[in-house]
């Protein structure tokens, strides 16, 4: 679930002219990361939708994935 709302203290404002993601975000323009879409659409989550918490295990069952570790926001 996004259990995150908007809210106006989550967005940054870019002080100059910024480059994001091939786009050109003019200087004094409000910004927000939608944490559900990147999650959602990383290639190293397979089946995102899907309650799998073994994801973050190696084969050996005990060690942590640290690739999936590092990539996951928390909420």
């Amino acid at each position: 679930a996004n259990l995150i709302a908007v809210f106006p203290a989550l967005y940054h404002r870019t002080t100059v002219d910024t480059k994001i993601g091939g786009f050109t975000v003019p200087a004094n323009t409000l910004v927000n990361g939608d944490a559900h879409q990147m999650m959602q659409t990383d290639p190293l989550f397979e089946e995102p939708q899907r309650f799998w918490p073994e994801r973050y295990l190696a084969e050996d069952g005990v060690t942590l994935r640290k690739e999936l570790v590092e990539r996951t926001i928390p909420f």
